[in-house]
């Protein structure tokens, strides 16, 4: 099986998540993320994302999750933005997302 630890500290600079992509370029066969969701190791998310299960769920993780989601070029936009940066404080569960110039969609999560 593969280094678990490794995996962690991969996830671990990213809030807890990691692609397929990331996994898959660190030598982790597609049957051992498989094995890695079966024994809850990883949790899938969706669209190839997944979430360390010891890793707690914050806005951070959100947001990173809304920008993988979003695909080449995406970014956190608006509101996301200035809560990043600590500038706007607000309790939602939401992020905004800009993916093409001049278009935004708001992800609620």
């Amino acid at each position: 099986m593969h280094n678990f630890t490794r995996i962690s500290a991969l996830a671990r600079l990213q809030h807890g998540i990691i692609s397929r992509q990331q996994l898959l370029k660190a030598d982790v066969s597609k049957n051992e993320i498989i094995g890695l969701v079966k024994n809850k190791f990883l949790i899938q998310i969706r669209g190839g994302i997944y979430r360390v299960s010891t890793s707690p769920n914050t806005w951070y993780q959100s947001a990173l999750i809304a920008i993988n989601l979003g695909g080449k070029g995406s970014l956190l936009s608006h509101e996301s933005v200035l809560k990043l940066y600590g500038i706007l404080n607000f309790d939602k569960d939401s992020n905004y997302l800009r993916n093409r110039p001049n278009y935004t969609r708001r992800l609620i999560h």
